[in-house]
């Protein structure tokens, strides 16, 4: 420190440590400086014959800048396109790299490197941009932290989702009415076989898949139907004997059967089961080939086989008639009332009443498909793209950074900045390995493109408002606090998931969704600019060299932090107070001052014990703002407004003149 305090005079004399300065600095200092003075100022005698001049200086730095936050006249600068080429190539390697893992090696590897490597390599690129104003083993701790919340969260989110489908979906019986020459048959055969090859029953039952239905086994369907799994995940009985099962998985399964069979899909089935909500309501168990009892545990291909006349010995039609169709009627309908289509693969029932199916399946009669499930509306998308989705992950977001905001090792917006995409990095990586796990592999190469990069973006913006805070002093009321520096955030994230959750088959068509949804990631990515010209020239503190002098906290993670959640309260770091408690700082002076204020103590003694009691904790979970932290100041060197911190020493974020330290630390008495 006493080195940057004697280059005073000759900022330049001293190398800076941070030789990336201004990282999301913006055009306004070389701007304002050329307004000032139009004619450009002779180069200092100490510069180098070709050195870049100030205002291709400052230029060159905004073009090193992540390319969502550079100005637009600099995107096409060498420097901001050999940036831009780094970030695709680092994508396109670790794509690659992935696809490679996951083919030959181990899809777990390959998926977990699909899903973690993005939210890396981005915070990796922002570190290195504020390298001077983080803490690395903090960024690590936050993503981490992020990653734990989301395991509460994923508990939150059964509670919402539950209620989200019980009282805002709505609830459809959809019937395909087909004729037997145009693939009925077919169409029922895909859906029983697809409902057969789940795990059910018992924990370690294996489930007995159709092995002969035209050449298909469960055990050998596509991967990439299974989401990388050798069967569809174990299911269990649900409420009066149903078998409620994934739609993903039933829709995806009876189409690959149907067309491996050469038949037709029901079209409705294609609009409408996508917007399924939950899973797919079968309500008969023995539909599926399984039971809980022993004896009735028999697969469906038997049942179908005597339905559609066919046999294993091979034999022709089936013997009954068309004679006995208003014969057995009665019996039909009281084996399949409750089923799940109209032609009934209980083997009890087949029993029975098989002649009545024989009748129903003569090659001139209708087959009937009936599909239950819970619809998406627009109130169901709302309420799950805005308050599921948005507003729980970008609570869990703010909660990651709001913990460090007031911890002396945060001296800096750019560290807050990293922090922020360290917590949506975290939450986004954990959300990666789930989808990956759910859906395979390709599902990523899409969130690699749109939902990484806007859980990033809305990490930024929580960054930046915390800023706000504590930089600019701001955050006076409740709403200032909590509801504006969630506000944006909720509004882009939420917009984005609301344009991809509407249902189907109304409002938007599915193939400009993709379009629609990048719009608005690039809307919030300009948003986030905006937001951060206003502590554009907030100064660089150089947090590395303050923690190896001591002069503020190492880096900590969640509750192993001593009073970790008092210091969310008190807006000031107790561990920091207790060490020095001499230390005066703008926080305990303006608090000192309120406290001393005669009109606040007579307020106070006239009020009541309750009252007295109400404002006591009301200041607690709702402090006052502390004061600023940095304070307003005119650079020697550039000449331009810029914004110094109050107690630490500063570098000016346009040509890295250093401020003097504004509190040195006190030699220590022998």
């Amino acid at each position: 420190f006493g080195s940057r305090a004697q280059a005073q005079g000759d900022p330049r004399s001293v190398p800076n440590p941070c030789r990336k300065l201004g990282v999301l600095r913006t055009a306004t200092g070389a701007m304002a400086e050329q307004e000032r003075d139009p004619e450009p100022a002779p180069a200092p005698a100490s510069a180098e014959a070709g050195q870049v001049g100030g205002q291709e200086r400052a230029q060159l730095l905004r073009a090193y800048t992540a390319p969502v936050l550079i100005p637009v006249r600099t995107f096409w600068h060498r420097a901001c396109v050999a940036r831009a080429c780094q970030i695709i190539g680092l994508f396109v390697g670790l794509s690659v790299g992935g696809t490679i893992v996951y083919t030959l090696v181990s899809p777990i590897l390959g998926a977990a490197a699909l899903a973690m490597g993005p939210s890396f390599i981005i915070i990796w690129i922002f570190y290195k941009r504020f390298q001077c104003s983080t803490a690395k083993l903090q960024a690590c701790y936050t993503f981490s932290e992020a990653i734990l919340w989301m395991l509460v969260l994923f508990i939150v989110i059964e509670f919402v989702d539950k209620w989200n489908k019980d009282f805002t979906s709505e609830p459809v019986v959809l019937e395909c009415d087909m004729e037997a020459e145009e693939g009925g048959k077919v169409f029922v055969n895909a859906l029983s076989f697809a409902a057969n090859c789940f795990r059910t029953g018992g924990e370690f039952s294996d489930p007995e898949p159709l092995k002969d239905w035209d050449g298909l086994n469960c055990s050998e369907l596509p991967a990439e139907l299974l989401g990388g799994s050798d069967y569809p995940p174990r299911v269990r009985t649900g409420e009066n004997g149903t078998l409620p099962l994934p739609a993903l998985y039933v829709i995806a399964i009876a189409k690959f059967a149907a067309n491996q069979t050469n038949g037709t899909v029901c079209s409705a089935v294609e609009d409408f089961v996508p917007d399924a909500v939950g899973d797919v309501i079968i309500p008969s168990m023995a539909f599926a080939g399984v039971s809980s009892q022993t004896e009735s545990q028999a697969g469906l291909q038997g049942a179908f086989d005597e339905l559609f006349g066919r046999s294993a010995e091979g034999q022709g039609d089936c013997p009954c008639t068309k004679d006995f169709r208003e014969d057995a009627v009665p019996a039909y309908d009281f084996c399949s009332e409750d089923g799940f289509c109209n032609v009934s693969a209980q083997a009890s029932c087949a029993a029975r009443s098989r002649e009545a199916q024989c009748a129903l399946a003569q090659e001139d009669g209708p087959v009937t498909a009936e599909l239950s499930f819970q619809k998406r509306t627009v109130l169901y998308a709302f309420i799950e793209a805005y308050f599921r989705a948005a507003f729980l992950e970008e609570l869990l977001k703010y909660w990651a950074v709001r913990r460090i905001l007031f911890k002396d090792r945060v001296v800096d917006c750019g560290g807050l900045i990293v922090y922020g995409l360290a917590a949506a990095a975290g939450f986004a990586t954990a959300e990666n390995i789930q989808y990956t796990m759910i859906h395979g592999v390709f599902v990523t190469y899409a969130r690699m493109i749109l939902s990484i990069p806007m859980h990033c973006c809305t990490g930024m913006m929580i960054g930046i408002h915390l800023g706000y805070r504590k930089f600019l002093g701001e955050g006076k009321t409740c709403l200032d606090k909590f509801f504006f520096a969630l506000a944006m955030p909720v509004f882009v994230h939420g917009t984005y998931d609301f344009i991809l959750m509407l249902p189907k088959s109304e409002y938007l068509p599915h193939a400009v969704r993709p379009l629609l949804g990048m719009s608005v990631m690039v809307l919030g990515f300009v948003i986030c600019r905006c937001m951060w010209l206003r502590i554009d020239n907030v100064c660089i503190v150089h947090v590395k060299d303050l923690q190896n002098a001591g002069r503020v906290s190492k880096s900590a993670c969640c509750c192993w932090e001593r009073d970790c959640c008092r210091s969310w309260f008190v807006q000031e770091d107790p561990v920091l107070q207790e060490k020095s408690p001499s230390r005066v700082s703008p926080i305990g002076l303006s608090r000192a001052g309120a406290a001393s204020s005669q009109a606040q103590a007579e307020i106070e003694d006239n009020d009541n014990f309750l009252m007295r009691l109400s404002r006591s904790f009301s200041s607690e979970l709702l402090p006052e703002a502390p004061a600023c932290q940095t304070a307003e100041d005119t650079c020697p060197d550039c000449r331009n407004t810029v914004r110094v911190h109050v107690l630490y020493p500063s570098d000016c974020p346009y040509c890295g003149h250093s401020f003097p330290d504004p509190a040195p630390p006190q030699p220590q008495q022998p």
